[in-house]
């Protein structure tokens, strides 16, 4: 499975929690959709990062990344300090210009 580097470096910020480099993954207007709230542009997506991180002590494991013309598609194991960790999610990846445009969490 390769893995883009934009994909090795959202997880290695994350994993970090370092909100700064994370954020740096995202167009300036990207649209984050996790847990039924919307974060729009770097501003929100950046407190949300620090909000999750510091609520959940949130770390990701890549388990597969599948790419096709119109879709990316980041499955990840996600554990931290919540109910039922770990658990599997997708993460739903539209890029613009080699950042994150659009990331939707289910």
């Amino acid at each position: 499975m390769e893995i883009p580097k934009i994909i090795t470096a959202l997880i290695e910020a994350q994993n970090e929690h370092n909100r700064n480099a994370f954020t740096d993954l995202f167009t300036e207007h990207a649209i984050v959709t996790d847990e039924n709230q919307t974060y729009i542009g770097k501003t929100e997506i950046q407190q949300w990062n620090a909000d999750t991180n510091n609520k959940y002590n949130t770390a990701l494991e890549i388990k597969e990344y599948t790419h096709t013309e119109d879709k990316d598609i980041l499955t990840v194991l996600v554990s931290g300090n919540f109910p039922g960790s770990p658990i599997i999610m997708d993460y739903h990846l539209h890029f613009e210009n080699d950042k994150i445009a659009k990331l939707i969490i289910k």
